[in-house]
């Protein structure tokens, strides 16, 4: 069987004075470990570089793991009136066990904060990690669930027994720094998920980081379908109060170009790669948490290039 070479000389420093011989060693070990998991792709949970443990052990209240099993398996919802609507609009399965393991990991998280709530599926995974603390309490902003998803997410929020939640219907960029100027640093975790343009979620994410208390978590959804979004993980990496908390890895096509392009997007060989050079080999997420480690004291102009 003909085995194709992998030529990746071209993509390394050419003089070895300007490399750091262990940053290289690690950087190779890195690579073998990639290529020796050539069919193994299943959906990954990074956890502060562990794996999320047991996530098949995740338990749902009786009530909510019927309503989202049934809305992921039919792709269908029953409104409040009746009438059968198509789901279109939602987090994956392996998402939504994501985001409910962030905060269920996490008893400190009560209060939290959702742009964008559409059929409600990530409103349920939330607001089942929350029931029964103390002080629970979910926002949703999301000015469209009226006019767009004839009241569902709402509507599944209520069927499940859930009444520890407000709903702002306002756009974000206009409610966040209402909210932001309010209540500052009173949340614990913010999910976002609204308009998917590179300045909508930038906007979203600033005055979420406000909202949030330190050690509060941001969590970005279909960071790996815009690259607007994309965009804004990139620049957020490079803030000094944030650290990545939690990743989630879609399983990619298995190819041998997807095989070395996960290699050289990780965080090592990230680290050797020259700026330009970075964005092509970045392995992207489906879904990224950040926590917030310390507060937002950037000087007045700071700037990274992302």
């Amino acid at each position: 069987m003909y085995a194709p070479k992998l030529q990746i000389e071209h993509l390394l420093p050419t003089s070895i004075d300007c490399v750091d011989i262990n940053c290289l060693l690690r950087s190779l070990s890195e690579f073998k470990h990639t290529i020796r998991a050539l069919t193994t792709y299943p959906p990954r949970f990074q956890y502060d570089k562990k794996i999320l443990p047991r996530l098949s052990q995740i338990l749902y209240h009786d009530t909510v793991t019927p309503l989202i099993d049934s809305l992921y398996e039919t792709r269908k919802a029953v409104s409040s009136t009746g009438e059968i609507l198509d789901i279109h609009s939602d987090i994956s399965p392996a998402e939504g066990k994501l985001l409910h393991g962030v905060i269920a990991e996490d008893p400190s998280i009560k209060h939290t904060i959702e742009v964008g709530c559409a059929h409600g599926l990530s409103s349920l995974h939330i607001c089942e990690a929350l029931r029964g603390r103390d002080g629970a309490h979910h926002t949703i902003i999301d000015p469209f669930q009226n006019t767009n998803y004839n009241g569902l997410g709402v509507h599944h929020l209520n069927k499940a027994g859930i009444d520890f939640y407000e709903w702002v219907e306002e756009k974000s960029e206009f409610a966040l720094p209402k909210l932001a100027k309010e209540r500052p640093g009173t949340f614990d975790l913010a999910f976002i998920d609204g308009m998917h343009t590179f300045d909508h979620t930038l906007i979203d994410a600033f005055y979420s980081l406000r909202l949030l208390r330190v050690g509060g978590v941001l969590v970005i959804d279909d960071c790996d379908y815009f690259d607007g979004i994309d965009k804004v993980i990139s620049y957020l990496k490079n803030y000094p109060c944030l650290r990545v908390h939690a990743i989630l890895e879609p399983p990619p096509p298995v190819t041998l170009r997807n095989h070395v392009r996960r290699a050289l997007g990780g965080p090592i060989f990230q680290s050797m790669l020259p700026h330009k050079m970075k964005e092509r080999f970045r392995w992207r997420s489906s879904m990224v948490a950040l926590k917030k480690i310390s507060e937002d004291n950037r000087p007045w102009d700071w700037y990274a290039p992302f």
